[in-house]
């Protein structure tokens, strides 16, 4: 049964006979879903459904939520949350910093409850870790280089993921030296790429054998991790935009446009006080 069908019956004021058995064989499907969700060990570890998200189905429920949007709320609990995602890119950063020698870096992480697809997005997170690597490597500045800047000796980045509009959004920014666009303006004019424009830099910046790293070592210099990224986010229809400022740090952003019968995929925002109404 469809969701439009699922919400015609809800709104429907007459009762027949064929309503009751398209009633009960929704609230059978339903069943299933839920039985997926709370069935073994194995399922309730990948889940991980909590008070909060219990709370959030018993406000759907309060405020009128169609059964429709009960089914995409319960199909979302099947998906990962984004935040163990982003504690372990964190802890990632932290232990790269230590090694490189430039201290602690604080890192925020604000997930909004934001879950997605793990086999979907498996590419895009496991090249997102280039963008991570990148920030502490080449934007994160040495306790001094921050000193003499001003600068807390503390680097910071923060790690966001978002429901905005009719998209996901994922974000990371710090607070280091900021992308030397005049370097990345003499690699693209030397690999004979566009390089008018802002947004011509932004793509020879994610183009292979582009970078800005005077030496190569494990860490980065090669040029192919950011293609790797733009290449598993184009493969998920996916946008790239990059904000940065010599001296005042860098945010990558990455947006995931939904289709409207799927943006529950990602995350039902905690708001059925207006959204049961909309």
């Amino acid at each position: 049964m469809s969701v439009r069908e699922r919400d015609r019956l809800a709104a429907a004021a007459v009762v027949d006979e064929k309503l009751v058995r398209s009633i009960a064989q929704a609230w059978g499907e339903l069943k299933v879903k839920l039985a997926r969700v709370f069935g073994g060990p194995a399922q309730a570890a990948t889940s991980a459904v909590g008070a909060d998200d219990l709370a959030e189905l018993r406000s759907a429920i309060t405020h009128g939520a169609s059964l429709g949007m009960i089914d995409h709320l319960v199909r979302s609990w099947t998906l990962e949350r984004t935040r163990p995602r982003l504690e372990r890119f964190a802890e990632q950063a932290q232990g790269l910093a230590t090694r490189l020698g430039k201290g602690e870096v604080a890192v925020e992480i604000a997930d909004h409850g934001v879950r997605l697809d793990p086999t979907k997005f498996r590419p895009f997170w496991s090249a997102f870790a280039h963008v991570v690597r990148n920030a502490v490597d080449h934007g994160i500045e040495p306790l001094e280089e921050r000193k003499v800047a001003g600068k807390p000796a503390q680097g910071k980045l923060e790690f966001t993921t978002q429901c905005k509009d009719n998209a996901v959004v994922i974000e990371m920014r710090d607070d280091g030296r900021g992308i030397d666009w005049e370097a990345v303006r003499v690699k693209a004019q030397g690999a004979h790429r566009p390089h008018a424009t802002r947004d011509d830099l932004i793509s020879a910046m994610f183009s292979d054998g582009i970078t800005t790293k005077a030496e190569v070592s494990d860490v980065s210099g090669r040029g192919v991790g950011l293609a790797a990224l733009r290449d598993a986010c184009t493969d998920l229809g996916g946008k790239i935009e990059v904000e940065s400022e010599v001296g005042h740090g860098t945010r990558f952003r990455f947006l995931f446009s939904l289709e409207r019968q799927e943006r529950m995929t990602s995350r039902i925002p905690r708001s059925f006080g207006a959204a049961a109404h909309d």
